[in-house]
């Protein structure tokens, strides 16, 4: 089976549904996500500081949290083709970036 990008708003929304007191078979149904995947964007977050017993928070809060899980994941940025052929291009990217 294919591995399916999970977009930054989909983790926010799992961690704020966990947060809330959702099951992960109740996150499952209503994202469409495996559980495995769940569970384990879960743990990252456990390891970041997130808990049950902490008062819900603001949208910022879980988008600060996605960040960071994201940082965590098997798979870091600079292994991507994509940001490989970006990287050729980062002088000029910045020069034009520092421009007025």
């Amino acid at each position: 089976m294919a591995r399916k990008e999970i977009t930054m708003e989909e983790l926010v929304e799992v961690l704020y549904q966990w947060h809330q007191g959702c099951s992960i078979s109740q996150i499952k149904r209503s994202m469409g996500m495996d559980r495995k995947t769940i569970r384990r964007y879960l743990d990252l977050a456990r390891k970041c500081g997130l808990s049950r017993e902490m008062n819900v928070q603001e949208h910022q809060y879980y988008l600060e949290l996605a960040g960071k899980i994201q940082k965590d994941l098997k798979t870091p940025l600079e292994s991507s083709a994509s940001y490989k052929k970006n990287l050729l291009y980062q002088d000029t990217i910045e020069k034009l970036m520092a421009r007025k």
